[in-house]
C-alpha cells in the first residue's frame, strides 16, 4: 500500500487491543526527586546493596533526570565546574560508586499487564539495577535507553528501586590517571581510552572543556505495562517516481502473549501540512514473538 503525500509530514502509529479490553498500557513516572549515597568504588553487586542498606554513608538530595554534579553544587558539596579552574578540582566523584534510590506504588492493575518494565532514558555509565533487594539488570551504555522486563519482580504495594552509578573510567584505568599532588587533575583531553566507552567523547574533555565525566539518571526513568500487542519501530521510505512522492514502509509490533496468537487492530495516521489526514487501519491476527507488518 502506498500513502501520496508531501515531504515532511508527520506520522503517527497506534496499535491497540479489541475494544473490549479495558487499558493495554500504563505508564508511571519516576521522575523527580530521589537519594544518593556515595559508596567506595569497590562497592557493588549485592554486597555492595548490603553496604548501602545497612551502612551510616551521607546521602543527599537528587533530581532525575539530572547529572551528579549538578546534585552535589545543589549539596553545597561541589563548586561550579564551569567557573574557572573548579573543573579540575572536581573530577573527584569517579572515584566512587553513587547509589540512587527511591520507592514507588505501581498504579492499581498494573501488575496484572502481560509485560512490565522499567525504562531507563540513558544511564551514565556504569549501571547496576536492584529492584526490591535483588539485582535486575547492568548497563554500559549511556547513548541508548535501557529496558528491563520485571514481569512477577513487582509487589502490589510500595517498591524499592536502587541503582549504582561509575563514571565508568573504572573501566579504561582512568580514574586518577592524571591526578597532581596539588590535589589537581591536568586536562587530559582526547585520550584513546575513552573511546571504549558508549558514551560522548567531550566528557572526556575536548578543546573546549576539560575531562569531568557525567554520572547519574540522564534522562527520564519510568514503569512501563503493557498488554496484547507492542508497537516497536516505525519505519517509512520516500518513493519518487517523476513528480509523484509516495511512502511505503513498515511497523515492527510484538506480540506480548507468547501462548497464542493475538488479535489486534493497527491504526497510522499521517498528517500533512495542509489537507485532510490519510489513515490506515488494519485488523491483525499476531504471530507469537515480532510481527513486520508493511504499510
Amino acid at each position: 500500500m502506498k500513502l501520496m503525500a508531501v515531504i515532511g509530514v508527520f506520522f503517527l502509529g497506534i496499535c491497540m487491543g479489541q475494544a473490549n479490553q479495558s487499558s493495554t498500557k500504563q505508564t508511571l513516572s519516576l521522575d523527580g526527586a530521589w537519594r544518593i549515597t556515595r559508596l567506595p568504588l569497590e562497592a557493588e553487586g549485592p554486597a555492595g546493596l548490603e553496604q548501602f542498606r545497612h551502612g551510616d554513608a551521607k546521602t543527599i538530595d537528587s533530581a532525575v533526570p539530572g547529572e551528579i554534579h549538578l546534585d552535589l553544587m545543589r549539596a553545597g558539596e561541589m563548586q561550579d565546574p564551569s567557573v574557572g579552574t573548579n573543573s579540575r578540582k572536581d573530577r573527584w566523584p569517579e572515584r566512587f560508586s553513587w547509589w540512587y534510590h527511591r520507592t514507588f506504588t505501581p498504579p492499581a492493575g498494573f501488575t496484572n499487564q502481560d509485560r512490565q518494565e522499567l525504562v531507563f532514558g540513558s544511564l551514565s555509565y556504569y549501571a547496576q539495577i536492584f529492584l526490591n533487594g535483588k539485582l535486575v539488570g547492568s548497563n554500559k551504555n549511556s547513548l541508548v535507553p535501557y529496558r528491563i522486563d520485571v514481569t512477577t519482580l513487582l509487589k502490589p504495594g510500595e517498591n524499592d528501586l536502587v541503582v549504582r552509578l561509575t563514571s565508568g573510567y573504572e573501566f579504561i584505568n582512568e580514574v586518577d590517571q592524571d591526578f597532581s599532588k596539588e590535589g589537581l587533575y591536568k586536562n587530559r583531553e582526547n585520550f584513546p581510552a575513552r573511546e571504549n566507552l558508549r558514551s560522548p567523547a567531550y566528557m572526556s574533555g575536548w578543546d573546549w572543556c576539560d575531562t569531568l565525566p557525567n554520572i547519574g539518571l540522564g534522562r527520564s526513568v519510568r514503569l512501563v505495562g503493557r498488554s496484547r500487542a507492542a508497537l516497536g519501530q516505525v519505519r517509512l521510505d520516500t518513493v519518487m517516481v517523476g513528480a509523484k512522492v509516495s511512502l511505503k514502509g513498515e511497523v515492527a509490533i510484538e506480540n506480548l502473549r507468547a501462548w497464542s496468537r493475538t488479535a489486534c487492530t493497527l491504526k497510522l495516521q499521517l498528517d500533512r501540512p495542509n489537507g485532510r489526514p490519510i489513515t490506515l487501519k488494519r485488523e491483525l491476527a499476531l504471530l507469537t514473538g515480532s510481527n513486520r507488518v508493511p504499510c
